[in-house]
């Protein structure tokens, strides 16, 4: 609702300095294609507005003249030109945000030996940590901060949906500390302006501006950056993300509509995009096949009398069978029981069908040493008990062709 107020304010001041009328005076036949696009070029030459602002305050426009099509057929064309205007193709550009060390030089920068460096460091700071909005942050009211148990704030987001944000330890003891310091009824505002009112969205650009030019002097690397309210908000996405948080759950914490908005911070992520370059390899190189530093099969010599085969073979693992997987037959390399019931793979063991494909596999009879598997099953009781049942030492090998 403030960026349909602000354009229309701006909207009427451009129309009363270009008509000559007071707002009161000016009819809605007044506003025709023309206007709107010498409003729409005063935006981005005379305020100096980018592109994406541009696209903000026509879109207003455009609800505004969807509706009086609508209201007013007899001004149905009028509204059809003023539609027509189409958005301006922008640049996506990276989302800018601050590192923590950065974010750290900016809370530290107001002067907290008097009233407006305290309002200022605990505003910064609650922003930086819950990435409230701008007109979040300054609807917040005192009766919407719980610093008790599971401390958090409630906020009016988007939509009107209600939303609630858990705080840190460290911010809780600071607006703890602000609230105290400046005491006021349940529904005053939790940062109030100098008059006891609410931080407009201007103030509060001055407020994080201000500050951000005090910090660049002990932080160098703020001078390359332009820092806006909305900055402290892709802050706080952007820590969540690299502690390892889910996107869904940023997108919760944001209160976006969807997680597609919040996939920008995937594309501002170069650490994310690090580790990725890390596993690829040189170019025209080719990757190379991960060889584990102990043998899966027990090595000859290692099962007893009787040695395995020079090679052993697993045998066909069928790739949808989650028991199958989670039931191998050379398990006992990895120091683990041959038989034992298996849930949800959590147990290595074998299945039937992984001992028939080693049987085949190695050259083995497997009707023969399956009969002879469960006739002495029943007495095995240790791991060289079990160690025995295997194929290469209980079962009978036979020609490949009578397999």
């Amino acid at each position: 609702m403030a960026s349909y107020r602000d354009t229309f304010r701006l909207l009427l001041a451009f129309a009363t300095k270009q008509i000559g009328r007071a707002p009161s005076k000016l009819r809605i036949e007044d506003f025709d294609v023309s206007l709107i696009e010498e409003f729409l070029q005063h935006l981005e030459r005379g305020r100096g507005n980018s592109v994406r602002t541009r696209n903000t305050r026509l879109a207003a426009v455009h609800a505004f003249f969807r509706f009086v099509a609508v209201s007013e057929p007899a001004l149905f064309l009028q509204c059809q030109r003023i539609l027509a205007i189409p958005s301006k193709r922008c640049e996506h550009g990276p989302v800018e945000f601050l590192t923590e060390s950065e974010a750290a030089a900016l809370v530290g920068a107001p002067d907290v030996r008097n009233w407006i460096g305290n309002r200022d460091r605990t505003l910064l700071l609650v922003a930086v940590q819950t990435g409230l909005r701008n007109s979040e942050l300054s609807a917040l009211r005192r009766q919407d901060v719980t610093l008790g148990t599971g401390a958090h704030v409630r906020c009016l987001g988007k939509g009107r949906k209600m939303r609630c944000t858990a705080l840190r330890p460290d911010v809780v003891a600071v607006l703890k500390q602000w609230l105290l310091y400046q005491p006021g009824e349940p529904g005053d505002p939790v940062f109030p302006s100098s008059r006891g009112g609410h931080l407009s969205a201007d103030a509060l650009q001055r407020l994080v501006s201000r500050n951000a030019e005090i910090a660049r002097l002990s932080c160098p690397s703020l001078k390359k950056k332009s820092i806006t309210p909305h900055t402290l908000r892709h802050t706080a996405a952007m820590s969540l993300m690299h502690h390892g948080v889910d996107l869904t759950v940023i997108a919760l914490w944001l209160g976006h509509e969807s997680s597609e908005t919040t996939q920008i911070y995937l594309h501002a992520d170069m650490q994310l995009k690090e580790r990725a370059l890390a596993h690829a390899t040189v170019s025209g190189v080719a990757p190379t096949r991960y060889k584990p530093p102990d043998p899966l099969m027990p090595t000859a010599g290692a099962t007893g009398n009787r040695d395995p085969p020079n090679r052993c073979v697993r045998g066909f693992m069928t790739r949808h069978n989650t028991v199958g997987n989670s039931i191998r037959p050379f398990c006992l390399g990895r120091r683990a029981w041959l038989f034992a019931d298996s849930v949800g793979g959590a147990k290595a063991s074998a299945n039937l069908y992984s001992l028939v494909q080693t049987c085949i596999a190695n050259r083995i009879d497997s009707y023969a040493y399956l009969v002879d598997l469960f006739k002495a099953l029943p007495y095995a009781k240790t791991l060289e008990d079990y160690e025995v049942l295997l194929p290469w030492k209980l079962g009978t090998p036979v020609p490949e062709k009578n397999q």
